[in-house]
């Protein structure tokens, strides 16, 4: 036996429908993205260029070494950081 359910108003109604055509159109955007980033990507080679060398470089080298950022001491917290993540790495590429 078949219910009948209750009339729904048309407020109600245009408002499923607002929310629909926004959905399609959410779609037909995202299809649209996928397909202009493919267009983009097909170009890129699996080899890596090296980028140009900045024409500041002795600058910036030098300002980078005044920092004292490079050659710092080991911290025990960042190494057990990066091993863990590390195994983790070879455990996704082994799988």
């Amino acid at each position: 036996m078949r219910t009948r359910s209750a009339p729904v108003s048309p407020a109600v109604a245009l408002n499923g429908i607002w929310a629909l055509l926004l959905l399609a159109d959410v779609a037909v955007s995202l299809a649209q993205a996928v397909l202009l980033v493919s267009k983009m990507t097909a170009s890129i080679t699996d080899e890596m260029l090296p980028a140009p060398t900045p024409p500041n470089e002795e600058a910036r080298l030098a300002e980078l070494n005044g920092l004292n950022l490079l050659d710092t001491p080991q911290e025990a917290d960042f190494d057990q950081v990066t091993e863990r993540l590390t195994r983790l790495d070879e455990k996704a590429e082994s799988a």
